[in-house]
This record gives C-alpha cells, sequence and structure tokens, in this order.
C-alpha cells in the first residue's frame, strides 16, 4: 500500500511539472545546439574574411613590386601580372563564399533558433514555478498541453542545426557538464570548478547529487 507521502508526490500537478520540465531541459540543449551552429558558422566566416584579406594584401605587394623587379623581361612581367589578375579574381569569389553558400542566412536563422528556444524555456519556467499549482487540474492541463503544441510547432518548423552527430553529443557533453558544475556549487561554492568541468573531482561529489 502506497503511503500518504508518495501519493503526494505523484499529484496531476507534479505529473505535469516533470513533463513541462523534461521538454524544458531538450530545448534547452537545441537552444544550445543552434548557438554552436551560430558560433561554428562565425568562426568559418571570420576565417574566409582574414584569407581574403591577407591574400588582397600579399597579391597588391607583389603587384608593386614585380613590374619594378630588375632582370625580368617584358613577357614574364605579362604572365606574372595575369597569374596575379587571376588570383585577385579568385580571392573575389572565396571572399563571397558566405553569399554563395548562404552562411549568413543560416547563422539569421540559427540565431534566430537559439532566441526561440530560449524564449520557450524562460515562459515553460515561470509556468511551471509561478503559475502551475494554483490551477486547477483541468486548466492545468490546458496550459501545458499549449506548451507541448508550442514544442511540436517549434521542432516542426525550425531549421536543423548545422552541427554533426560527433559535435551535437559534444554540445549535450557541455551543456550537461555546466549543470552539473552548477548543482556543485549549489551544494559547496568552493568546488574546484575546472576539476569538477573537466570530471576530475571525486566521485563522492556526483553521488552527492544523485
Amino acid at each position: 500500500m502506497m503511503d500518504e507521502s508518495n501519493e503526494r508526490e505523484y499529484t496531476p500537478h507534479k505529473t505535469i511539472s516533470t513533463n513541462l520540465k523534461r521538454l524544458e531541459e531538450t530545448a534547452t540543449l537545441s537552444a544550445q545546439a543552434y548557438l554552436k551552429s551560430s558560433d561554428k558558422l562565425s568562426f568559418k566566416m571570420g576565417i574566409v574574411l582574414c584569407i581574403s584579406i591577407i591574400g588582397s594584401i600579399i597579391l597588391g605587394i607583389l603587384a608593386i613590386i614585380i613590374p619594378v623587379w630588375s632582370g625580368l623581361s617584358v613577357v614574364t612581367v605579362q604572365v606574372i601580372g595575369i597569374l596575379l589578375a587571376f588570383s585577385a579574381l579568385g580571392i573575389s569569389f572565396f571572399s563571397l563564399s558566405d553569399r554563395i553558400f548562404g552562411w549568413g542566412e543560416k547563422k539569421s536563422s540559427y540565431e534566430m533558433g537559439f532566441k526561440i528556444w530560449t524564449g520557450y524555456v524562460r515562459e515553460s519556467k515561470w509556468f511551471r514555478k509561478n503559475e502551475l499549482e494554483s490551477l486547477k487540474e483541468d486548466l492545468a492541463l490546458t496550459n501545458a498541453k499549449i506548451f507541448q503544441e508550442k514544442y511540436v510547432a517549434f521542432v516542426n518548423s525550425l531549421p536543423p542545426n548545422g552541427l554533426t552527430s560527433k559535435e551535437f553529443l559534444k554540445c549535450k557533453s557541455d551543456l550537461k557538464r555546466k549543470i552539473r558544475v552548477s548543482k556543485m556549487l549549489d551544494i559547496d561554492p568552493c568546488v574546484d570548478i575546472d576539476a569538477a568541468y573537466d570530471c576530475h573531482d571525486q566521485q563522492s561529489q556526483v553521488e552527492s547529487m544523485k
């Protein structure tokens, strides 16, 4: 026979709260995946910009030096000039990689995905912590269903993130580690953050959070 404490533990509001929290955790991971995707594209775009600038500077210097370089024939200078012109053209196309491959649009969609999921988590948490317990069961279920439907709508409408399977797992690992260290700090503010994040802390600290 289930005792009174266990009966209170499995109230409808508790079940609703657990389900909402589960969706929030998944949504938080999705938000981080979109953020990582945006950072990944930003890094690519930064590399392209740096290479384009450095390449343009080098070609400009060569274009000035080679014509006045003694010992080179006119034909050689002309050939080198043509090669430099084609190289400059190649760098021009390379500098437009973000537009050619649509990186700018993808980056904007990833940033939007991050904001949407972050907003969803914020609204769901506020409802779960401040409003859920004060509602009657039927109204609580109705409001919870709204969040569930919103979650499904976001999953179906938002574009996929730009992470590989390995990068997504790394993103998930980073998020879980941050949450883990945060819980440890709530228990003991003197925890070695670097050791805890790298999972080099004592196993007893892990067991204390279970």
